[in-house]
C-alpha cells in the first residue's frame, strides 16, 4: 500500500469550506478545552499549581509522539489515496502497544529520578490521557482522510465536555492538579468511545488486526513524521521542562499560562491546514498547479488574520492575563507581548509543515525542524539562567524565525508573497488605533478591535473579487478555493 502511486487530485470549494469549518470547531474544541482547563487550574491553586499542572502536562506532550509515532498523519495521507482499512484497523493496534508503553515510561522515569509526590501523581493523569490519545489519533485519521471532518468534531464535543466537567468536578472536591489531568483523561475515553462507533457509521464494523509483519514497514515509513513531531515537541515545549529545573514553580505557571494562549491561538492555521492536508495528499507534488494556487491563497489568507491577533495581544497583553486568570498573572505580561510576534510565523509554518508532508517532503520539514529543536534548546539553555521565563519567550521568537527561514527554500517552487502581510498589517494598523483609544476596559477593547478586523478584511476580499482586469490579460482560476482567491 506504501509504495502505490497517488491517486488523481479532485478539490470541491463545498467540501474544502465544509471541512475548514469542522476542523476549526474541532481545534476550538479541543484546545478550547484544555485551555479552559488551564485556566480553571490557575484560578483555583495560582501560579505555583499551574506551574505543576504546565510541567506534568509539558511532559506528557513531550513524549507524546513516541505513542503515536506518526502513525495518524501517515494513514490520513496513505488513506486519502487508497482507502485502505485493514492498514488503518492494523496501525490501531500497533498505536495502542506503543501509547502503554509510553505511558508506563511517563510514570517511570520521574519515579526514578525522586520527582515530588504531585507531579508524580500529575503524571499519572497524564499517562491515562496518552494511553488512549493514539487509538483515538487513528481513527480521527480515517475520518480526516474521507473529509468527514464534522465526525472529528463530533468526537472532539463529546470529549471537550467530559474533560471540562471532569476538571471542574476535580477542583471543587480538592483533588489539585492530580485530579485536573485525571479530568482531561476522562474527556479522552469519551472522545474513544465515540469515534469507534462513528467509525463505525463511516466504514462499517471496526476489526483491529494483529499483523506484525506489516508494522515494520510502517514505522519505517512514518519516522519522518515521528521525527517532525518529536522535535517540535522540544521547540514548543521544553522551554517549561527546562524553566521547572532551573526557575522556581511559580515562574513555570507565569509562563506556563502564556503559552496556553500562544498554542490556542492559532487554531485557525491548523484547523486550516488540516482541511487541506487529505487533499493536497493527492496531489503528491508541489509542481501541481491547484497546489501553488492553493498555498498562495492559503498564505495570503494566515497573513491577514495572524497579523492583527498578534498586533491585538500586543496591545493588550496585561489587561488579557487578567481577565483570563486573575491579576496574579500580569506579571508575565512581557512574555506575552512577545510571544505574540511568534504568531504570524507559526501561522505560515504550520501550513508548510502540512504541505511538505502532503507532497512527500516530509524529510525537509523534519530536518528544519531538528534544525529549530536544536537552535532552541540551545538559546534556552543561555538564556533562561539569565533572564527566567523572559529568556524562553525570547528564545522562542528567534526559534520560530530560525524555522522559517528554513521552510521558505524547502517549499520552492512554492512561494510566500507580500500582499497579505501587507493587507494584515493595514488591518492590524487601523484595529491598534481603535483598540487604544476605545474607553470601557478590555472586553469594550476587544470587542472593537474584532469587528474592525471584520470589516478590514471582508473589504479586502471584496476588493480582490470585484478588481477590474486590464483588457486582454487572462485571470487564472484555480480549481480549488479553499483560501481567497
Amino acid at each position: 500500500m506504501l509504495d502505490s502511486q497517488p491517486a488523481t487530485l479532485s478539490l470541491s470549494k463545498r467540501r474544502v469550506v465544509k471541512n475548514s469549518v469542522a476542523q476549526m470547531l474541532s481545534q476550538i474544541l479541543a484546545g478550547g478545552s484544555k485551555a479552559l482547563a488551564a485556566v480553571m487550574v490557575a484560578r483555583a491553586l495560582g501560579p505555583e499549581g499551574m506551574g505543576v499542572f504546565s510541567l506534568s502536562w509539558t511532559l506528557a506532550g513531550t513524549v507524546s509522539f513516541l505513542a503515536v509515532f506518526g502513525l495518524d498523519y501517515l494513514m490520513i495521507r496513505e488513506m486519502a489515496r487508497h482507502r485502505d482499512r485493514r492498514t488503518l484497523e492494523n496501525s490501531f493496534t500497533l498505536a495502542c502497544l506503543l501509547a502503554g508503553a509510553v505511558a508506563v515510561m511517563l510514570v517511570a522515569a520521574p519515579l526514578l529520578v525522586g520527582a515530588h509526590t504531585p507531579v508524580i501523581q500529575a503524571l499519572i493523569g497524564a499517562a491515562a490521557y496518552i494511553a488512549l490519545s493514539a487509538p483515538v489519533l487513528v481513527l480521527r485519521a480515517s475520518f480526516h482522510a474521507a473529509e468527514k471532518m464534522e465526525y472529528e468534531s463530533a468526537a472532539t464535543t463529546i470529549e471537550g465536555l467530559f474533560a471540562v466537567a471532569g476538571v471542574a468536578v476535580a477542583l471543587v472536591l480538592g483533588w489539585g492538579v492530580a485530579g485536573a489531568m485525571g479530568g482531561l483523561a476522562l474527556g479522552r475515553l469519551a472522545a474513544l468511545v465515540a469515534s469507534l462507533r462513528l467509525y463505525r457509521k463511516l466504514w462499517g464494523a471496526f476489526h483491529p488486526r494483529w499483523d506484525p509483519t506489516d508494522w515494520k514497514p510502517m514505522l519505517k515509513a512514518s519516522i519522518p513524521m515521528a521525527a517532525s513531531y518529536a522535535f517540535t515537541a522540544v521547540y514548543m515545549r521544553f522551554d517549561v521542562v527546562l524553566l521547572a529545573g532551573l526557575r522556581p514553580a511559580s515562574e513555570v505557571g507565569l509562563y506556563g499560562a502564556v503559552s496556553v494562549i500562544i498554542l490556542t491561538v492559532p487554531i485557525f492555521a491548523s484547523s486550516f491546514g488540516g482541511s487541506l492536508y487529505p487533499v493536497l495528499s493527492r496531489a503528491g507534488s508541489a509542481d501541481h498547479p491547484e497546489v501553488q494556487s492553493v498555498f498562495a491563497s492559503s498564505v495570503r489568507l494566515l497573513f491577514m488574520a495572524s497579523i492583527p491577533m498578534a498586533t491585538g495581544l500586543f496591545l493588550l497583553a496585561g489587561p488579557i492575563l487578567k481577565l483570563t486568570y486573575g491579576s496574579d498573572f500580569t506579571s508575565a505580561a512581557h512574555a506575552l507581548m512577545v510571544l505574540s510576534l511568534v504568531l504570524p510565523m507559526r501561522f505560515v509554518n504550520n501550513l508548510a509543515g502540512h504541505v511538505l508532508t502532503a507532497v512527500d517532503r516530509q524529510g525537509k520539514r523534519t530536518t528544519a525542524v531538528i534544525v529549530a529543536a536544536t537552535a532552541n534548546l540551545g538559546l534556552n539553555l543561555v538564556f533562561i539562567p539569565l533572564w527566567g521565563f523572559m529568556g524562553a519567550a525570547y528564545a522562542t521568537l528567534i526559534t520560530e524565525a530560525v524555522l522559517t527561514a528554513l521552510m521558505i527554500p524547502a517549499l520552492k517552487p512554492l512561494r510566500y508573497r507580500s500582499l497579505g502581510v501587507l493587507e494584515g498589517a493595514a488591518i492590524a494598523l487601523v484595529m491598534g488605533a481603535v483598540v487604544v483609544s476605545v474607553p470601557g476596559g478590555v472586553i469594550g477593547q476587544l470587542g472593537a478591535g474584532a469587528a474592525v478586523f471584520l470589516l478590514g478584511a471582508t473589504a479586502l476580499f471584496l476588493r480582490g473579487r470585484v478588481t477590474p482586469r486590464a483588457k486582454g490579460v487572462p485571470v487564472a482560476k484555480p480549481t480549488l478555493e479553499g483560501g481567497l482567491a
